[in-house]
């Protein structure tokens, strides 16, 4: 995951406004979870897009699930976007306009909290958030995700080491 972690220190360090969500955001949470990709949720305007175009420049930013590679150009976006899937020369990087059945960027954001990265810190989904989102998507991995996060929140909640 070192490449995964290379992809958030750049978003950190060109200041992209998001919210860490996903398999990624499970993990910072204490979930035992292997992710292949990052997954954001991000404001998809002209002006957090820039910042999204630095935080990857030199990585070949491409656009995903196209039946032949388009190359990630600003320009064509100015009008923004609702969703943006990317593949880097680090790894896949997700970012979502909406969180489909929790909310949009703002409310994402509110319901966050700090993670510390060794670039700087990032908001991640809180945890009650994150298993709602987790059991919306309904994928079997996602449930099974959605198992450790309520047992890491009742640990948690009755102040008790995890096993």
């Amino acid at each position: 995951m070192p490449e995964l972690d290379a992809i958030l220190s750049r978003l950190v360090s060109a200041g992209v406004e998001c919210v860490l969500i996903g398999g990624y955001a499970a993990i910072t949470h204490g979930a035992s979870y292997v992710t292949q990709d990052v997954d954001v949720c991000a404001p998809l305007d002209f002006e957090n897009l820039q910042r999204i175009a630095k935080a990857l420049e030199g990585t070949n930013p491409r656009h995903r699930d196209h039946v032949r590679e388009i190359p990630f150009e600003l320009e064509r976006h100015r009008g923004g976007l609702k969703n943006l899937y990317l593949m880097t020369d680090l790894g896949p990087v997700d970012f979502l306009g909406t969180i489909p059945g929790i909310g949009d960027y703002a409310y994402a954001k509110s319901h966050s909290l700090n993670a510390r990265l060794e670039s700087g810190s990032i908001l991640v989904l809180d945890r009650p958030t994150l298993i709602r989102a987790k059991e919306h998507a309904g994928r079997p991995r996602d449930l099974l995700v959605v198992g450790q996060l309520r047992a890491i929140e009742e640990a948690l909640s009755k102040d008790k080491p995890l096993p």
